[in-house]
């Protein structure tokens, strides 16, 4: 690569070498980072051997490096041309350099891809230490009808397939005719009921007005290859589904909704709520047509009475106080099974109730206390509650009373900052709903909808709903984006609170995929997809993928990596 130092020779072993600092850290000349080394297409020769590597990539740890104590490397690259690449299967090699003498380890690469390494050895504290995973790609090979293309050579030409009539030679012969080398396609799936390219109704369905099979979708490639010296790429959509899509119907467990996911069950009401509140606007007294900010006050007013005021948020923040002092009290004298151990100095601060609350906030809850599921889910554990009582009171099991008194000014202040968080949330709430109601409605640079109907409610609903084969009513949250959003955190997950908080910038024809950690958490999903994958990259020679920003990254890797399974 021209702004690396990696050094390589074409004619003779292929080899490119890359230093390793101190720390096990590349040394490359290029502001690297923790960013990925790239490195230099080099076609074999035709009549190289099936095991020629592409590149052996030269590690070179110097004499005396801290990182040869005991040291290993730890890669991907698969040992020899017949073993398969698997991200996460890692391969040991021996650092053997010395005081005196360098070392160098050898990883060859055998296929275009994404690899990695990653060292480890004694530190000075005799503990073993490990670096982080250290990044590089090997490009693909591209070739038009014989003649090697160089990545950096691609001139690319966007067409959008429902804006190319019924005979696309023209287009594609005038594209080839201005010497593009490469014509990227938007999704050629069947289309959901929006008409989008990325809101695919049927990923393992091709457009039915075009191709009646994937093999005309083969044919046509293979004449772009041919006969116009085009290579071909298409648009993938990993992160989600048209909402119309018919698979839902069957297996809902594919989106967020919830069963799958509980924590945006407050989520999906408060949409259910507003939804509810758009449609009876007239008969409650408040404007359809929104004409000026006084209007969008009114409704306003309206959500804060009909909406918020009807929904009790807080039930799925703060604990029930007095549902929990019920239970303290039916259970005060039961014989406890488990004996329950608390620090010897608990009883010093048994009149300091902020102490004690951050003590049962951290010990003394049932699991996941403080994330949102159902109503009241945020609850104490009441045996070992009792326990603690009993304790800082002296031990004394008959004064229940006075232990109640305290109990409730314990979870008193343990629901003090629960409802800070539900304020600060509601605040939020309304002034994105007040934000994004004014853009739709009355923002010169808005689309000025109009009156509020049913098909163009209030704001643009957050999930698609639906009854599942099952005969259960789903509601399964819908795709989008939020300004200046993490993307490495994704905002259905409940790490997120951005449905609830109204902060997604939504996309109503697009359910959002729910893939899990693993094939184990969504079997049907990713069965669907790996089809989906399978089927495209046997046809095209690349993949851009659609919302990459918003895309799991292992699931990008583990898509990807079968895709060159298919196609390298």
């Amino acid at each position: 690569h021209p702004q690396s130092s990696l050094v390589y020779n074409c004619f003779m072993n292929r080899s490119l070498l890359l230093r390793l600092s101190d720390t096990g850290e590349p040394i490359t000349s290029c502001s690297y980072g923790k960013g990925v080394l790239t490195l230099p297409p080099i076609p074999l020769p035709k009549d190289a051997p099936k095991d020629q590597p592409l590149y052996t990539v030269k590690l070179l740890v110097s004499a005396g490096s801290p990182v040869a104590r005991d040291g290993l490397v730890w890669t991907n690259c698969p040992p020899d041309h017949n073993t398969p690449f698997k991200r996460d299967k890692f391969y040991k090699k021996i650092i053997h350099s010395s005081f005196h003498e360098d070392d160098c380890i050898d990883l060859n690469v055998y296929a275009p891809g994404s690899y990695c390494f990653y060292l480890s050895f004694r530190n000075d504290n005799e503990k073993l230490e490990t670096t982080r995973k250290y990044y590089f790609v090997a490009l693909p090979m591209l070739y038009i009808n014989d003649q090697f293309l160089p990545l950096n050579s691609i001139a690319l030409q966007s067409v959008v397939s429902k804006w190319l009539g019924s005979d696309w030679e023209p287009i594609l012969s005038k594209i080839a005719a201005k010497n593009y080398n490469m014509v990227h396609f938007t999704p050629l799936q069947e289309r959901g009921e929006s008409n989008s390219p990325y809101s695919i109704y049927d990923q393992l369905q091709f457009d039915q007005e075009h191709f009646k099979s994937p093999e005309d979708v083969k044919n046509l490639v293979e004449h772009i290859h041919r006969d116009l010296n085009m290579l071909s790429l298409t648009d993938i959509v990993f992160n989600h589904t048209a909402n119309n899509s018919p698979w839902l119907v069957e297996h809902p467990e594919a989106g967020y909704n919830h069963i799958t996911a509980p924590h945006l069950i407050s989520a999906i009401e408060l949409d259910q709520e507003l939804l509810n509140f758009s449609r009876n606007l007239k008969s409650w007294g408040y404007p359809t047509e929104l004409k000026n900010i006084e209007d969008l006050f009114k409704i306003m007013d309206g959500i804060k009475v009909h909406v918020l005021g009807s929904l009790k948020l807080w039930e799925y923040y703060a604990v029930n106080v007095q549902t929990a002092l019920r239970d303290i009290k039916a259970h005060w004298n039961d014989e406890s099974n488990e004996s329950y151990s608390f620090p010897e100095n608990i009883k010093d601060i048994s009149s300091d109730f902020v102490k004690l609350a951050s003590f049962v906030k951290d010990n003394v809850t049932e699991p996941n206390f403080g994330t949102l599921g159902e109503r009241n889910s945020n609850r104490i554990n009441v045996p070992k509650f009792i326990q603690l009582l009993k304790l800082i009171n002296d031990g004394g099991s008959d004064d229940s009373e006075s232990s109640l008194a305290t109990a409730q000014n314990i979870l008193n202040e343990v629901n003090l900052p629960l409802y800070r968080e539900y304020d600060d949330d509601v605040s939020e709430i309304l002034e994105q709903l007040f934000n994004r109601i004014k853009y739709l409605r009355l923002d010169d640079g808005g689309p000025k909808q109009g009156p509020v109907t049913v098909d163009v409610p209030l704001t643009e609903p957050y999930f698609t709903r639906f009854k599942g084969k099952d005969g259960t009513d789903y509601a399964l949250a819908n795709n989008g984006w939020i300004w200046n959003g993490n993307p490495l955190v994704d905002f259905a997950s409940q790490n997120s609170r951005a449905y609830l908080r109204r902060e997604v910038i939504v996309w109503g024809d697009c359910v959002k995929l729910r893939y899990g950690k693993s094939p184990e958490d969504s079997p049907y999903l990713w069965e669907r997809m790996s089809k989906y994958i399978e089927m495209n990259a046997k046809i095209f020679d690349g993949f851009r993928i659609d919302n990459c920003h918003s895309t799991p990254i292992h699931v990008g890797e583990y898509f990807l990596d079968l895709a060159r399974k298919y196609n390298p």
